[in-house]
C-alpha cells in the first residue's frame, strides 16, 4: 500500500484499533485519510504524523480516547481535521499550532480540558473553528482574533470564563458564532459591531452583564441573536 493517496472506509461498522505502526513503513504518499462514522477505538498512534503528506483527516464520530498526539504537529501540510464526537481527552497540544495550512479544525464532543493554546492564534487560514461540547477553561485566547479568515466558531458547552476578548472585533468575515453554555462574565464588547457578516450569534447562558452595546445594531445581516440567560440590564436596542 506504499503507492496509496486515497484511504475512504467512512461509514462502515469497523470496529478495532488503528494500526500502531500504521504510517512507520507504509502510506507514506497518503493524502486523504477518511475513517468517520465506524465503530472505531483505542488511541489515535503516534505514527500519524510520519504520513506528512497528509492534507486531510476525518476521524470522526468514532470511540477513539486517549490524548491527541502531540505528533499531529509534524502533518504540516493539513488543510483539514475533524476529530469530533470521540472520547478523547487531555489538552490540545500546543503543536497544533504548527498546521498553518488547516482551514477546518472540529474537536468538538470530546473530553479536551484545559486552555486553548495560545498557537491557535498560528492558524491564519482556518475558516472554521468547532471546540464545542468539551471541558475547555480558562479566558478565550485573545490570539484568536488573529483569526481573519473565519466563518464559523464554536465554543460552546465549555467551561470559559472571563470576558469575551475584544479581538473577536478583528473576525470580520465570520458569519456564526456560538459561546453558549460557559461562565463568561463582564460586558458585550462594542467590538462585536464589527462582525457585519454575522447571521447568527448565541451568547445564551453565561454570566453577561451590563448593557447590550448600540453596536450590535450594525450587524444588518443578523438572523438569530441569542442573549437569553445572562444577566444582561439597560433599555431594549430600537434598532
Amino acid at each position: 500500500m506504499s503507492t496509496l493517496e486515497v484511504l475512504d472506509l467512512r461509514n462502515n461498522s469497523l470496529s478495532s484499533s488503528l494500526p500502531v505502526d500504521m504510517c512507520r513503513h507504509n502510506l507514506h504518499r497518503l493524502k486523504r485519510l477518511r475513517i468517520s462514522y465506524n465503530e472505531l477505538y483505542g488511541e489515535i498512534p503516534s505514527s500519524l504524523g510520519q504520513c506528512s503528506k497528509l492534507e486531510y483527516i476525518s476521524l470522526y464520530n468514532n470511540s477513539f480516547s486517549g490524548h491527541m498526539p502531540t505528533q499531529i504537529g509534524n502533518l504540516t501540510l493539513l488543510q483539514e481535521l475533524y476529530l469530533g464526537a470521540n472520547n478523547l481527552s487531555g489538552n490540545i497540544p500546543n503543536e497544533i499550532g504548527a498546521l498553518t495550512n488547516l482551514v477546518g479544525l472540529d474537536v468538538s464532543i470530546n473530553n479536551f480540558i484545559g486552555h486553548v493554546p495560545k498557537e491557535i492564534g498560528n492558524l491564519t487560514m482556518l475558516q472554521l473553528l468547532d471546540l464545542s461540547s468539551n471541558k475547555l477553561s480558562g479566558n478565550i485566547p485573545k490570539e484568536i482574533g488573529a483569526l481573519t479568515n473565519l466563518r464559523g466558531l464554536s465554543m460552546s458547552f465549555n467551561n470559559f470564563s472571563g470576558s469575551v476578548p475584544r479581538e473577536i472585533g478583528n473576525l470580520t468575515m465570520l458569519q456564526r458564532l456560538y459561546l453558549s453554555n460557559n461562565k463568561l462574565s463582564g460586558s458585550t464588547p462594542e467590538e462585536i459591531g464589527a462582525l457585519t457578516n454575522l447571521q447568527t450569534l448565541d451568547a445564551s447562558l453565561n454570566i453577561l452583564s451590563g448593557r447590550v452595546p448600540s453596536e450590535i445594531g450594525n450587524l444588518t445581516v443578523l438572523q438569530s441573536l441569542d442573549l437569553s440567560n445572562n444577566q444582561l440590564s439597560g433599555k431594549i436596542l430600537s434598532s
